[in-house]
């Protein structure tokens, strides 16, 4: 199990300080013409995640609250809040066309419910960049969001919490599945909570 300890920050992340996760780990299709990382901190009210990608050939179709984004050029976060296995699932496309799930993904299944959230660029203050090299998305995870599913999530500096960074899609020009913490290849399946890296809540 990989783990990565989030900076603690105060006001407007510094996203130049910010430590990086590579998502380098090739699943299932062999592809190096796409890259990506992900970086994660935190505060007294929210998680922060900036999703990045080197692509040039992007695949941005998706619209609407049914949208598929995974089958466009796609960043995804999958965090689980607690010991627990149930887990949330953000993807996205370079447009901030948002996929969220909640469920429990252990047998490789895909989440058990779709979340539509209202004015979800409010909630999670979502925004995307797109350049000649790829593009980059930055949200927030509120803790009164994840609240309403884990009543007790009380995040600590020292504690810990488990998640998951992926890059996927394009499916129909270059198609792709990254990965920061690697998962079970035979089930073909991001949807492995048990497999899920650590968060460790850094100080300061």
């Amino acid at each position: 199990m990989k783990t990565y300890t989030m900076k603690k920050v105060h006001g407007e992340p510094d996203w130049d300080t910010i430590p990086r996760m590579h998502l380098d780990e090739q699943m299932w299709i062999k592809n190096d013409t796409v890259t990506a990382t992900a970086q994660v901190c935190w505060d007294e009210e929210a998680l922060y995640v900036r999703l990045q990608a080197k692509e040039k050939d992007l695949r941005i179709q998706e619209t609407g609250l049914t949208a598929e984004v995974c089958l466009d050029s796609c960043l995804e976060f999958f965090v689980r809040p607690t010991e627990k296995l149930d887990y949330f699932n953000f993807e996205f496309n370079p447009k901030c066309v948002m996929y969220l799930g909640y469920g429990n993904g252990v047998n490789g299944a895909a989440e058990l419910i779709r979340l539509l959230v209202r004015n979800p660029e409010s909630v999670f203050c979502t925004q995307s960049e797109i350049d000649p090299e790829g593009w980059q998305l930055r949200f927030r995870i509120p803790y009164n969001f994840i609240r309403r599913f884990f009543p007790d999530f009380a995040p600590k500096e020292g504690g810990q919490m488990y998640a998951n960074a992926y890059k996927c899609g394009n499916i129909e020009r270059n198609n792709h599945f990254l990965a920061w913490n690697p998962v079970n290849v035979a089930l073909h399946s991001f949807h492995r909570p048990q497999e899920f890296g650590c968060l460790i809540f850094g100080g300061k």
